[in-house]
């Protein structure tokens, strides 16, 4: 199945929420230092970024194969 643009930044959006929001139920085991959030921050980035990658390299394969 082709996935254009439009479909595309939308999963890519949806996939970043995801990504945001479990990243953000990690928060409630950390400490509430200052230190401890700023790693909370990196680490939900890394998180978001790297999601959005893979979905896109779905998003990719998928187009590949059409």
């Amino acid at each position: 199945m082709k996935i254009n643009e439009k479909d595309r930044g939308q999963l890519l959006r949806m996939a970043g929420n995801i990504a945001c929001g479990l990243s953000n139920g990690m928060n409630i085991f950390s400490a509430t230092g200052s230190r401890e959030v700023s790693l909370i921050a990196n680490l939900s980035a890394e998180i978001a970024i790297e999601t959005l990658g893979a979905v896109d390299k779905e998003i990719e394969r998928a187009n590949e194969e059409d």
